[in-house]
């Protein structure tokens, strides 16, 4: 018993490959869906949370535009699903809008102490035309 307490606290937490995928064919289910591979004891837990700037400046919070549902989906794939809420437009014509936000992906151990997590920043701009992109990790 006292060697699989040892085990589980040098175990190996850690989240790679992220992939995110963008669907916004339905302007009123605008997501980002963020996948990655989980490598964490079976009872660890998984968080996501949003945060303002580009994952090196966080000092501010996201605007009111964005949430965020992680969960995982099997033992080793963990899903991150951001949700626009409004797609924000400048108000003159010919101006664009940056929006700048950060995925921060965690995994907690059984404890819910934080093990290992991945940022990965977003640029989301939008055109008075009502046009809109998103990209991941810039």
């Amino acid at each position: 018993n006292q060697n699989l307490l040892r085990a589980h606290k040098n175990a190996n937490f850690m989240l790679e490959n992220t992939n995110c995928l963008f669907n916004f064919t339905n302007t009123s289910a605008t997501e980002i869906v963020c996948t990655h591979h989980l490598d964490a004891p079976e009872n660890s837990t998984v968080a996501g949370t949003l945060l303002g700037g580009n994952c090196t400046d966080i000092s501010s919070s996201p605007q009111d535009i964005v949430n965020v549902t992680t969960f995982k989906t099997n033992l080793t794939s963990v899903v991150s699903l951001i949700k626009f809420h409004k797609i924000p437009l400048p108000l003159v014509k010919g101006d664009r809008l940056l929006t700048k936000f950060c995925l921060k992906t965690i995994v907690n151990d059984a404890e819910d102490s934080e093990r290992y997590y991945v940022k990965t920043p977003f640029l989301a701009e939008s055109l008075y035309d009502g046009s809109f992109d998103v990209t991941a990790g810039t």
